[in-house]
């Protein structure tokens, strides 16, 4: 008795058909936050377009992993729907990425995420969310509290106690006029960017949130600290920066 034949690609999978490219344009522009060039809108563009990229191919997390030789083809439609998805001015720089997957991760890179800019934004906005019966949806409630947990996810965020630690050190910082400590995220992120190997720990909250506190008293408190002022300090281990999974290199 002769084999089944196997399904052609398009049937298997409709992004592998010429319709589905046809169509393409149109859909991401009725399903994904356009990325402008400033990249104000960075976060719920990556959030909406990883979610769209798994729906569409149904491959979890398709864009963390590197696609096998033969299904190079169809990986040039995913890389597609990045470009449908991104302002004009981000093409030339990502053109001749040779995977969806590098080509998203080069664009990740361009904003220096993780952010503990975004993940102190995520936190407050999670910590706001309240659930007040009987008017307000338990459902709903529950269906937010998980997509801003996904959000620090995707942006990142390290699940550990430390991390957890450096956190709460800084949203308990008052917001006053007098004292804002508005500028702990500024240091922290600009520290992550000269030392990539490095990742933000309590160690190095807390040297922010004291010198920052310091720079308070002194006569010119417009100055930010300086980068000198993050050193470990006695008792602080350097860490090693656990990039995460969907920014691993191959």
């Amino acid at each position: 008795m002769a084999s089944k034949p196997p399904t052609p690609p398009h049937l298997s999978a409709p992004y592998k058909s010429v319709d589905f490219f046809m169509k393409m344009p149109s859909m991401m522009k009725h399903s994904v936050v356009m990325l402008d060039a400033a990249g104000t809108k960075f976060i719920s563009w990556k959030a909406r377009l990883w979610d769209t990229i798994d729906f569409v191919t149904t491959i979890k997390n398709y864009l963390a992993t590197e696609r096998p030789a033969e299904e190079e083809r169809y990986d040039e439609v995913v890389q597609s729907m990045i470009m449908c998805s991104i302002d004009n001015s981000f093409i030339p720089q990502i053109e001749c990425s040779w995977s969806a997957k590098a080509m998203f991760k080069y664009i990740v890179s361009m904003f220096h995420f993780p952010s503990r800019t975004t993940h102190v934004s995520v936190w407050q906005e999670m910590s706001n969310i309240k659930f007040d019966p009987p008017g307000d949806s338990l459902n709903e409630y529950l269906s937010t509290i998980r997509a801003k947990i996904d959000e620090l996810d995707r942006t990142g965020f390290e699940w550990m106690k430390d991390s957890f630690l450096s956190m709460q050190m800084q949203l308990g910082l008052p917001t006053s006029r007098d004292f804002t400590f508005g500028n702990i995220s500024m240091i922290l992120d600009a520290h992550l960017r000269h030392s990539q190997e490095l990742k933000i720990t309590a160690c190095k909250t807390e040297a922010a949130v004291r010198a920052e506190y310091h720079q308070m008293g002194s006569a010119d408190s417009s100055t930010m600290p300086n980068l000198a002022a993050l050193s470990l300090g006695r008792g602080c281990q350097t860490p090693t920066y656990r990039i995460p999974a969907w920014q691993e290199p191959q």
